[in-house]
């Protein structure tokens, strides 16, 4: 480890500037005689302080969540260093789950939720289950979903939108490009309830009068 510097001052100053200094003794001791983890927690404890451990702790703390692999850990920690520079970051993101992704491509959803819940708590989830409460709806598609992620930032969000229309159910099949009223009745009784229908209740009434012409009844 020290053949390389000049000095113990120069190995520390090393030492020091590595975002995971444990992981750094422990690979850089080579094969034959590897270094263990413990014994480079010690050796960097002892060098530079408590203070250096911080990044190595969190890396535990990330490899503690199901799903989450080494690589895809050591990737993340190649972004994002520390626990605080990580929870910068995905509080400033609009969909922090896919922004895990986007930065790990083989990690999916379901571990990404896990680790945005570890760093910024349940409250941050919001969007999440936005995204989710809509992928649930009975026959609304995965791209129909995705077409009101891009418009509405959250349930009330989307709540409000659908409000201001006068025929809601037209407002979700034409922002989701849907063939027919059936799944974007469902995507507004799921936010509004069946409150939410009156328009369409009224509109089936007036269709379903004989002899008047759906274009006379629009």
């Amino acid at each position: 480890l020290l053949k390389s510097y000049r000095s113990m001052k120069a190995f520390i100053t090393a030492l020091e500037s590595k975002s995971d200094p444990v992981e750094w003794l422990v690979n850089g001791s080579g094969t034959t005689r590897k270094l263990q983890t413990p014994c480079a927690i010690r050796v960097v404890e002892t060098l530079a302080g408590q203070a250096a451990l911080e990044t190595h702790k969190f890396r535990d703390r990330l490899l503690s969540i199901n799903g989450l692999t080494a690589p895809v850990v050591t990737k993340l920690l190649g972004v994002t260093p520390t626990e605080e520079e990580l929870a910068s970051i995905l509080a400033n993101e609009k969909d922090p789950v896919g922004w895990v992704q986007t930065q790990c491509a083989l990690v999916s959803r379901i571990p990404a939720k896990a680790l945005v819940k570890e760093v910024l708590g349940e409250s941050n989830l919001r969007y999440e289950q936005f995204r989710e409460r809509l992928f649930s709806i009975p026959g609304f598609s995965p791209a129909g979903a995705a077409r009101l992620l891009a418009v509405a930032s959250s349930e009330e969000d989307l709540s409000a939108k659908l409000c201001d229309q006068k025929d809601p159910v037209g407002w979700v099949i034409e922002t989701c490009s849907l063939k027919g009223r059936r799944a974007g009745a469902a995507v507004v009784v799921e936010f509004l309830g069946q409150s939410g229908l009156r328009f369409e209740e009224f509109r089936e009434g007036l269709e379903s009068i004989s002899g008047l012409s759906p274009s006379n009844a629009a």
